[in-house]
């Protein structure tokens, strides 16, 4: 039962849309229309739920291997190795991208001091991660003035 009070209600409507109509409520067309309506709804819903879903399972998926890929390059080039600086920037620029500029910011820190230290101020890629370090810096500035 619904609570409309039809009289087939009272008696135990099989189906709240069939007691919708008897109380003057919508056709078997509008109530189809509606059903439609509300189904290609949930469906974009689910879509984008699974969209959502795929994307952060990509990002996990994504960090572990830039994780790795730093761990790696620290045990087998030292902690100091311009490889090591290019993992810990790619690894900075992931969490970035994400949001999470705290994770983000040591990581570009550590990357530039390996930089300027081995291949010196001037360099493109040193003066590159400069940059992103800057722009990051900005940014977590703008979120303190927001929070």
């Amino acid at each position: 039962m619904c609570g409309c009070q039809t009289r087939s209600c009272a008696r135990g409507a099989p189906s709240y849309w069939r007691c919708r109509r008897q109380a003057g409520g919508p056709s078997d067309q509008d109530t189809a229309s509606q059903k439609a309506k509300t189904k290609a709804s949930d469906d974009y819903q689910l879509v984008q739920r699974c969209v959502v879903t795929n994307q952060m399972k990509q990002a996990i998926s994504q960090c572990l291997l830039y994780q790795r890929a730093l761990t790696i390059r620290e045990q087998q080039l030292g902690e100091m190795h311009p490889d090591t600086a290019r993992s810990l920037s790619n690894l900075a620029e992931l969490y970035r991208l994400q949001g999470k500029l705290a994770e983000a910011e040591p990581l570009y820190r550590r990357a530039l001091a390996i930089y300027e230290q081995q291949l010196g101020d001037k360099h493109p890629t040193t003066q590159i991660i400069q940059n992103k370090y800057a722009v990051l810096l900005e940014a977590m500035k703008q979120n303190e003035e927001v929070g």
